[in-house]
């Protein structure tokens, strides 16, 4: 049996500005899935109030919450970074999907695709597209 010191590390990261409890919950499935393959740590980092003017904090929080993330990364032993955006709600399947283009297709990188919130095709009214 593989010890967890001989499983790679695995980061899986929220840059908050506010985390929405479907968030939670699909990073929750995240790691109870990853555990079994990886060393996972989640970072949920929050609010860079003195890091900020208030002027422009919503854009410079989360550009200071994915510097702090990078910093993480690059300074310690991570194989992988799965970073999760606060507002998604995430498929059952996302580990699953991810792993399997990493392993057997050889990817270097592995994303999904999501859409806004709100989002609304075009011409049906107001909406991030539009």
């Amino acid at each position: 049996m593989e010890t967890d010191r001989n499983k790679p590390r695995l980061l899986i990261s929220c840059p908050t500005y506010r985390l929405e409890p479907e968030t939670w919950a699909g990073i929750y499935v995240l790691w109870a899935k990853a555990k079994e393959q990886f060393r996972v740590d989640i970072y949920l980092p929050g609010d860079n109030k003195d890091e900020v003017d208030l002027e422009t904090k919503g854009v410079k929080n989360h550009l200071g919450n994915y510097n702090l993330i990078r910093d993480l990364v690059l300074g310690r032993d991570y194989a992988y970074w799965l970073n999760v955006e606060s507002d998604m709600i995430l498929p059952d399947n996302t580990f699953d999907k991810l792993t399997n283009l990493i392993f057997n297709h050889k990817a270097d990188i592995a994303t999904g695709h999501y859409v806004f919130r709100n989002w609304r095709k075009p011409g049906e009214g107001s909406g991030a597209s539009n």
